[in-house]
């Protein structure tokens, strides 16, 4: 009987340190997991901004695209403008030496 109860004992031990065993086990997968979920969550939250600030820059872009070609078409219709005149007064001029002339 004493042999038994120690025999007992010893597979309660036994159980007892496979038990404790295993749950300490389970704390470092649960810290594993804990500590992979915030570098996930950091990760999205990084992808996240990365996104937001792709998007500010995509419109800041588009709206001085837009600003260069606007300015561009008022220069080329200044350019024209002045051309015109230009055109008109040596058209003018030829005109007055021609006159002068005679």
């Amino acid at each position: 009987m004493a042999e038994e109860r120690a025999r007992w004992q010893q597979q309660r031990q036994a159980l007892d340190a496979g038990m404790t065993s295993a749950a300490e086990a389970l704390d470092k997968a649960q810290t594993a997991i804990k500590v992979k979920d915030a570098e996930m969550k950091a990760q999205v939250d990084a992808e996240r901004q990365l996104r937001k600030r792709l998007a500010t820059l995509e419109a800041e872009a588009g709206a001085t695209e837009a600003g260069l070609r606007e300015a561009v078409a008022g220069l080329q219709s200044e350019l024209e403008e002045a051309a015109s005149r230009l055109e008109a007064a040596t058209a003018a001029r030829e005109a007055a030496d021609a006159a002068n002339e005679r």
